[in-house]
């Protein structure tokens, strides 16, 4: 009783995650504008999307990143212009060093939280339009990914918060009093933690792994505090 074979409003929320919150789309047709706001996890250097609609026109764009630079292509189908707000996300202490547009500079706009660094610009994309985006800096904790069986509880770790001011990144986390868990930290540059209850594993490229302990205790769950510091 109750049970539908096909649940569209469930289904959907597979797909409204990556389109509304990846990608950060939205859309204006009546006044030919479209918002894209990219918020990629850290560590993605490459990116592919293809067949985002503007009435009857489509557009596609790839995403990458190599020593700094991020690069976008987009490619138009349609002679009609229309405005492209981009607004992407950057990881947090990440310093926007230059913007260039098919080449010539682009003024941009750009406003800091403790989570991000988020660019705002407009344009007019062509057949091929390329976006250079030059970078220094930025750390990222990445999202813990649990891999749960039929059955199990929701024991894992989660991150409580993050916050980034004046070079340091803290990040709280949460789990069951005297268990451990391996984290990944994604960074552009040095950073360093003389934190308790955290061990370094392995460092491959951009990519750290630590081991995060949490400290037994008459409490189900705990929270740790680790900092990073930029030297």
């Amino acid at each position: 009783s109750g049970v539908c074979p096909h649940q569209c409003w469930s289904e959907t929320m597979v797909l409204q995650p990556a389109i509304e919150g990846l990608l950060g789309f939205s859309a204006d047709a009546p006044n030919r504008k479209m918002t894209l706001a990219p918020n990629l996890p850290a560590h993605w250097d490459s990116l592919q999307v293809s067949g985002i609609r503007l009435e009857n026109q489509t557009i596609d764009f790839k995403f990458q990143r190599k020593n700094g630079l991020s690069k976008y292509i987009f490619h138009s189908d349609s002679p009609n212009k229309f405005t492209l707000n981009f607004n992407p996300y950057f990881p947090a202490g990440t310093t926007i060093e230059q913007v260039r547009l098919n080449g010539q500079y682009l003024p941009v706009t750009l406003f800091t939280s403790q989570l991000a660094i988020n660019m705002f610009t407009s344009f007019s994309p062509e057949k091929e339009t390329i976006l250079e985006i030059e970078t220094k800096g930025g750390i990222s904790v990445l999202p813990v990914v649990q891999n749960p069986k039929p059955g199990d509880r929701a024991e894992g770790t989660r991150i409580v918060s993050q916050s980034y001011h004046r070079g340091t990144y803290t990040v709280v986390f949460e789990g069951v009093a005297g268990s451990s868990d391996n984290i990944q930290v994604w960074s552009d540059g040095k950073y360093t933690t003389d934190s308790e209850n955290i061990n370094l594993l392995k460092e491959t490229g951009n990519l750290t792994t630590y081991e995060i302990i949490f400290p037994a205790s008459a409490e189900k769950y705990q929270q740790i505090n680790i900092n990073w510091k930029k030297y």
